[in-house]
């Protein structure tokens, strides 16, 4: 999405080299002195080890979690730039109104005014806790319960005690959940390309962005 942008949309060529810090030991080394125009991280560790270097250029980081865009919009730095995979909650909560059950007390996994259920439970005491609450579990990141027998193991129990599930991903469909409200890496490489057009054009709004366009399956 964002080299097809780049080139179909604003005539701009795009070469890239890519980096693997986990088999590349000197890629720090590289980064620093790299003749690069943009540096593009992908991921939120990869987001972490470049915050520990001063890169001379400006960096984007993309699919980092929601929590970094806005803890980078209270402490802005300078010459970065993200843009999160994860959905700002407050569209979530439109697609529950939307559903007619805005009233229905919803679980999430984070430490928000609204939590039902205390994050980082074993697995029996969160789907304990769930059905004694909530008709609503929204799972919309994959911080506290990611990918695996844990995250199986709740949302079938959750489906057993009737709790409707919101997910955040395809994946989360196949596990169990009713509904998945998600973003796929080729739209946001194309809000990518906009954001360095925007960038090399002085006309950046937003240095701090969640996903413009996201999919509801």
């Amino acid at each position: 999405g964002l080299q097809q942008t780049m080139e179909q949309k604003y005539d701009l060529g795009l070469k890239q080299n890519l980096l693997f810090w986990q088999k590349q030991p000197n890629w720090a080394s590289y980064i620093n002195h790299s003749e690069a125009d943009y540096i593009i991280t992908v991921g939120q560790e990869a987001l972490e080890h470049i915050l520990k270097q001063q890169p001379n250029r400006p960096v984007i980081a993309l699919m980092n979690t929601a929590d970094s865009i806005e803890a980078m919009r209270k402490n802005p730095r300078e010459n970065f730039y993200a843009i999160t995979h994860e959905q700002p909650l407050l569209r979530y909560f439109a697609l529950i109104k939307s559903l007619n059950i805005y009233q229905a007390q919803t679980a999430t996994f984070l430490p928000y005014k609204s939590l039902m259920v205390k994050p980082k439970l074993k697995t029996q005491d969160a789907i304990n806790q769930l059905i004694s609450c909530c008709r609503i579990m929204l799972h919309d990141t994959d911080r506290i319960y990611p990918p695996g027998r844990s995250r199986k193991s709740l949302l079938y129990n959750s489906f057993r005690h009737r709790v409707i599930v919101i997910g955040n991903s395809l994946s989360m469909l196949q596990e169990g959940a009713m509904l998945a409200l998600f973003s796929k890496p080729y739209t946001i490489g194309e809000q990518t390309a906009d954001l360095i057009y925007q960038i090399e054009n002085g006309q950046v709004k937003e240095r701090y962005q969640y996903p413009n366009k996201f999919v509801l399956d």
